[in-house]
């Protein structure tokens, strides 16, 4: 075939054309090549030729115009090498590329069909497809059970639905999703799975493995209302706390009321999430004007509503909310709207897994989610202590209840209680921890103690043997099961506490306390790592007390006993 039949070609039939012009250039090249690496053209007699032909071999290659026939040259003596399979060779990655991004970008079967077909494949093998689904598949696996090696104070669980077909009929399957912000203050896309429903267990299932692959204390579980997800979290991240999602919660309420009030409700729940007490006339408020649905839920979801006051204040508007996961819900929506139905778990998870993959790698390679100084900084402590005082703030780290001995050496004796645990479960029970707001110099009261001792005062030392008193009747009040007897003697204790310094305490937190005390308590300490700003009360009447503190403005904070060992967590 000569240049002109070929350009003859193009003009007549300009898609047949164009094949037959590619065809004759590629073999033309082919041919240059052969000349190149022979040393001499065709048929030549020339002392440079370093090898002879041997024929040539039909190759197809396929482009975007169509499947190629090609002569490709055999030499005799050397193995023939050419750029032109090297080049064309990428088609088959192209359609793969294509394939995959298609698919991952939402595209439908059929269009998918149409962009293989302009690249010259009139029909997918089912092996091609399976090539594909398969190294998705493996890519999705490791990156869903990939080891976490960071710090996570904060978890966000959500779950959205998609159609799934099962066998004649199609049903809706919950897409399970857990997210975190690790201790640097970046996103971390954490966990996905496919179920049935939303149930305890299967949410608690999902947590378990969090914990294998390295989740370990987790200080704040941020969600919907669902029971499932509160209770299974509270089993499996001992010691966290449940923040209530601010948007769902004003969701839920507005659900209980009709359409026409739902402007002024929703502008009234906004203004008093900031404030317990607020929320409590907000129920109030409800209850008289009608509607006991609505007011119901409001003082359901009062304890789970303002635990994120309990991180640094910069962070408090991007954990008060699941709006990270919801942005990222309404991703997964969109890229497989056009794939309506699902046609098994597998293909919907290869999807989400893979779509997951590609956010998670923006989250950690773009701005941290949390800026400022409050970045959160972890030290496990787990190992225990030195002998040293200078330890004494990581006490609490051993987990569990504990005896500890300050010698005069500064060495430290650690020796834990053994408490049954019938009296265990009712001392966790009985202990209402509630967020003053005020903290105080830990520093300065030390300081004013540490000057009086060092004075010879007797009052002071006074005060201090009898604490240590104290100390050793509450050891053995617990290891007797005696809890009326531990609750009075830490009545006892913060009153002689008081007598140490005029900082310990203030006009509010003595108030809060004596409100306390004429509602259930029957003794209670102020805590909070040396700083105060939390109330702990020992109490039989739990329901008494919670609703005095509550018109207080004090906002209980649920917590479990840690016998694992705790995690320092401090700003920096």
């Amino acid at each position: 075939m000569d240049l002109k039949e070929v350009v003859l070609n193009y003009l007549t039939d300009n898609d047949e054309g164009m094949k037959h012009l590619i065809t004759w250039f590629l073999n033309e090249v082919m041919q240059e090549e052969a000349n190149q690496q022979t040393g001499a053209g065709r048929y030549r007699r020339t002392s440079s030729r370093k090898a002879y032909r041997n024929g040539q071999r039909k190759r197809t290659l396929k482009t975007r115009h169509g499947e190629l026939i090609l002569n490709k040259p055999q030499l005799r003596d050397i193995p023939f090498q050419t750029k032109v399979f090297e080049r064309y060779s990428r088609t088959e990655k192209a359609l793969e590329s294509a394939i995959l991004e298609s698919y991952l970008q939402g595209v439908s079967t059929r269009k998918i069909q149409e962009i293989v077909a302009h690249l010259g494949v009139e029909k997918i093998s089912a092996s091609y497809v399976s090539k594909i689904a398969t190294e998705l598949d493996q890519n999705v696996h490791l990156f869903l059970s990939r080891p976490i090696e960071t710090y996570i104070p904060y978890l966000f669980v959500d779950a959205s639905y998609f159609k799934i077909r099962d066998g004649i009929r199609y049903t809706n399957k919950a897409l399970l999703v857990i997210a975190g912000i690790r201790s640097d203050g970046f996103r971390e896309i954490l966990g996905a799975r496919i179920a049935d429903c939303e149930d305890e267990l299967t949410w608690e299932d999902l947590f378990s493995e969090l914990k294998e692959r390295g989740v370990g204390k987790v200080d704040l579980v941020i969600s919907d209302g669902h029971k499932g997800i509160q209770a299974a979290a509270e089993r499996v991240f001992t010691g966290s706390s449940w923040q209530m999602c601010h948007v769902h919660f004003i969701r839920a309420v507005l659900r209980k009321l009709p359409k026409k009030q739902h402007k002024e409700i929703a502008q009234m729940l906004k203004d008093s999430l900031s404030d317990p007490r607020r929320l409590q006339e907000c129920a109030d408020e409800l209850e008289i004007r009608g509607f006991p649905r609505a007011a119901d839920t409001v003082e359901r979801f009062i304890p789970g509503l303002l635990n994120y006051r309990i991180a640094p204040p910069d962070h408090w508007r991007r954990i008060r909310t699941t709006n990270m996961l919801e942005r990222l819900n309404k991703e997964l929506k969109r890229r497989s709207r056009t794939i309506g139905a699902f046609p098994n778990d597998a293909s919907l998870l290869r999807l989400a897994g893979t779509i997951l993959m590609d956010i998670n790698e923006e989250w950690i390679t773009s701005r941290r989610y949390l800026s400022g100084s409050d970045v959160i900084v972890c030290q496990d402590t787990r190992g225990g202590i030195s002998s040293s005082l200078d330890t004494l703030p990581y006490i609490s780290a051993f987990g569990g209840i504990n005896c500890f001995n300050f010698n005069r050496d500064d060495k430290v004796n650690t020796k834990k209680l053994n408490i049954s645990q019938e009296t265990l479960f009712n001392l966790e029970d009985n202990l209402l921890l509630f967020f003053t707001g005020y903290s105080r110099s830990a520093s300065a009261v030390l300081k004013e103690q540490d000057d009086k001792s060092k004075k010879d005062d007797l009052v002071m030392i006074e005060n201090l043997h009898s604490v240590k008193e104290m100390g050793y009747k509450s050891k053995m009040a617990l290891e007797n099961g005696d809890l009326e007897e531990f609750a009075t003697l830490m009545n006892i204790h913060w009153e002689q506490k008081k007598q140490r310094s005029g900082g310990v305490s203030n006009d509010w937190i003595n108030k809060w306390y004596e409100v306390a005390l004429n509602n259930g308590a029957i003794g209670g300490k102020l805590i909070g790592a040396g700083g105060g700003g939390f109330l702990m009360f020992y109490a039989d009447n739990h329901k008494e007390l919670r609703h005095a503190m509550l018109r207080e403005g004090l906002q209980e904070l649920r917590f479990r006993f840690d016998f694992e060992g705790s995690k320092v967590v401090t700003s920096s």
